[in-house]
């Protein structure tokens, strides 16, 4: 919505939306190869990721309160 507002615009910041279809995984891999800046990904795969010694991303926040 707020792409859509012109918000990011009025800033001077370039935003894209980018679809991943392959889900947590396929956001994690961007992350890595650096082709995404920022993702909105399940907890349990960025922690998978951290465990298994990737250091291109950090959790900085949580979506929901509660588990599914």
């Amino acid at each position: 919505m707020a792409v859509e507002l012109g918000f990011f615009q009025k800033e001077g910041v370039v935003v894209e939306r980018i679809c991943c279809p392959g889900g947590t995984g396929e956001m994690t891999a961007k992350l890595i190869d650096g082709s995404l800046d920022v993702a909105i990904a399940l907890t349990e795969g960025l922690v998978a990721g951290i465990a298994k010694g990737h250091d291109a991303y950090k959790m900085i926040g949580t979506y929901v309160k509660s588990p599914l």
